[in-house]
């Protein structure tokens, strides 16, 4: 749209600058590139406060992934301290 309206002031003429900013299919493919620079800007933006916010809350995910870590090593330590007495158990 830029170099069609830069066109029609060289020229002088008014009615070609109004047909450089009427033309529909100058504007639609100026909404599509507006469309597509705003998607991009708020998935940045959005990834931008999604690692602040994962760089604000570092300690609370540490905490969470370190009960489940815990949590599973306790399961399997009880399963396996609990299968000789059900062993002991089958063969007595």
């Amino acid at each position: 749209m830029r170099d069609g309206l830069k066109k029609a002031i060289r020229t002088g003429r008014l009615s070609r600058l109004i047909e450089a900013i009427n033309n529909p299919n100058e504007l639609v493919a100026d909404a599509n590139a507006f469309q597509q620079a705003l998607t991009v800007y708020t998935r940045t933006v959005m990834e931008e406060q999604r690692l602040e916010y994962d760089k604000t809350h570092r300690e609370y995910f540490a905490r969470e992934k370190g009960a489940q870590a815990a949590s599973t090593v306790a399961g399997v330590m009880t399963c396996v301290a609990s299968l000789p007495i059900v062993i002991i158990w089958l063969v007595g």
